[in-house]
């Protein structure tokens, strides 16, 4: 049984592992398609593997993470956030092709990503203030 203490961890975990397995398998089917490697059922790997694992982790860990963040002293917020623009800035700064499999489900992620890392640093801020 799951304890509702650990449930809103278990989401944003699980969201996020969901979201980066997604993002994976698209980069990899990608970059064989970029190397002439066609893979048989690439279609269908993105039509029932990635795209479902997509819909279902990006909502997931954006609701989790935030349910989380109730949960957390405030610099541990500002941290997340943090971590979160330096990976967002990372991925931006590699230039993702946007037209590839993956560049525009690299583009899905950034936005929430960085929405999700705005009202993380502003929970902390605010609650700091508070104290």
């Amino acid at each position: 049984m799951i304890r509702p203490k650990t449930l809103p961890k278990r989401l944003g975990l699980g969201g996020a592992v969901a979201t980066t397995l997604s993002l994976g398998t698209a980069l990899a089917l990608d970059e064989a398609n970029s190397l002439h490697v066609f893979f048989r059922y690439d279609y269908v790997l993105m039509g029932y593997v990635v795209i479902p694992l997509f819909l279902i982790g990006a909502p997931t860990g954006f609701v989790g993470t935030i349910w989380w963040a109730r949960q957390l002293k405030p610099s541990t917020c500002i941290a997340t956030a943090w971590v979160l623009f330096f990976i967002c800035a990372l991925i931006f700064l590699g230039k993702p092709n946007i037209h590839g499999d993956a560049g525009g489900l690299l583009l899905l992620v950034l936005l929430p990503a960085l929405l999700l890392g705005a009202i993380l640093l502003e929970k902390g801020l605010t609650a700091r203030r508070s104290k």
